[in-house]
Order: structure tokens, then sequence, then C-alpha cells
């Protein structure tokens, strides 16, 4: 009888230690179009916080459940979810999302979505720069942008003298100072 026992629980301590067993996952995650490799993608085991990011290169190792979903996400691209299914070495092609890119604002030198912004936000086209017969970055940028005022205090060519103020000085109903 003593026999028996030991050997059932044998048994159950195998079958559970069979169902947790790791892999070391590694791979490169690349653009789908073009096949250059993505740096910063998030690679996460779904449901838990196990997780890494790609390196310079695109490539990652993270260790996680043989029989584990991972979810690999990133701005601008679709979000993918693949079954590691016990493999060691898994590639994967991100393909790009216009829709994503479309809530993205860039801000100074960050990233916010546009449904968080609480001010005014405008952009200038390169093809708007070419088009003009501009000598300076501040004379490129007067008259194309509202709010945003240009004096130029020289007109020696090649002197980019200019003060580019954005929404007055800052101060609530002052003129702008410009002597």
């Amino acid at each position: 009888m003593k026999k028996i026992v030991i050997t059932t629980y044998f048994l159950l301590f195998s079958i559970i230690m069979l169902g947790q067993t790791t892999v070391e996952v590694s791979g490169k995650v690349v653009d789908n179009d073009s096949g250059i490799p993505i740096p910063g993608v998030n690679i996460i085991e779904k449901g838990t916080t196990n997780g890494t990011m790609t390196d310079f290169d695109g490539n990652f190792v993270l260790e996680a459940p043989a029989h584990a979903t991972l979810v690999i996400s990133y701005l601008g691209y679709t979000t993918q979810e693949i079954n590691i299914n016990n493999k060691s070495k898994i590639d994967i092609a991100l393909q790009q999302s216009a829709a994503a890119l479309d809530e993205v604002v860039v801000v100074g030198y960050g990233t916010q979505k546009k449904v968080n912004l609480t001010g005014s936000v405008a952009s200038v086209d390169g093809d708007m720069l070419e088009s003009r017969a501009i000598t300076s970055v501040s004379a490129g940028l007067s008259g194309l942008l509202p709010g945003v005022s240009v004096r130029q205090s020289s007109g020696m060519p090649g002197a980019d003298g200019g003060t580019i103020r954005i929404r007055g000085t800052g101060t609530l109903n002052q003129p702008p100072q410009w002597f």
C-alpha cells in the first residue's frame, strides 16, 4: 500500500512539473514591409507582467512557460499574439497600422495621445517650407502657424536674428514687447 501511495505522488509531481516547464524564447522583431529591425517593441506573456523589450537590433530573449501566449505590441503597429508551443526561436514581422498613428501627436521631446492634449497643436509640412523662398528658419515659419509671431531684427543676409514668440510673452493681456 505504501508503494502505491509513493508511486501516485511521484506521478502527480511529474505531471505537475511537466505542465510548468519553461522555455527561453529568443527572436527578432522586424517591420513587415521593409524588414528593418524595430527597437523597443514590448513582448509580454499574456495575462502576466512577465515581459521584455527588443534591443537596438530588434532582438529579444524571454523565459516563459512552454505553452504560453506572447503579446507583441509597438506604437504604430498592429498588436499580435503568438503561441510559443515549446519553440525556442520566434521571428516576428509587425504590420504597420495607420489608424494607431492618427491618435498620437509628437510634442516637444515626447509623444501624447490626441485625447490627452489640452492646448492647440500646429505643424508645418516640409513641402510648405520647400515651396517658399526663405533664407532662415525663422523666416520660413513666419506667417504659417496661428499664434506664432516672428520678428526679424536684421536684414543682413545669413544673419538669422529672428525672434520667435508662441502666443505672446507668456502673460495674459500683455502685448508682445519688441524693443
